[in-house]
């Protein structure tokens, strides 16, 4: 699904990785309202300090943002347009 692909893609542009580092060495949840990394089979501890946020762009297009670290200390802000960036 589109969900899970925006979430691989998030992870893996965070870890500064390609497609090449396989699809198949890692899983994300696949629930709507509960974005997690699940497994990474190349770093087993990952899901303990990886966090994935979706990111609600519109309708037609889903996001996602993948962040190291405690997700307290992290804010996720809504994107109004290139103006407020």
């Amino acid at each position: 699904s589109d969900l899970i692909w925006t979430r691989k893609e998030a992870y893996l542009k965070a870890l500064g990785e390609g497609v090449s580092r396989g699809l198949q060495n890692f899983t994300v949840s696949a629930a709507a309202r509960h974005p997690a990394l699940i497994e990474d089979r190349v770093d087993p501890a990952a899901p303990e300090r990886w966090f994935l946020f979706d990111l609600a762009i519109s309708a037609r297009f889903s996001g996602a943002v993948a962040t190291e670290g405690n997700p307290l200390l992290h804010r996720v802000f809504g994107l109004v347009g290139a103006k407020s960036l």
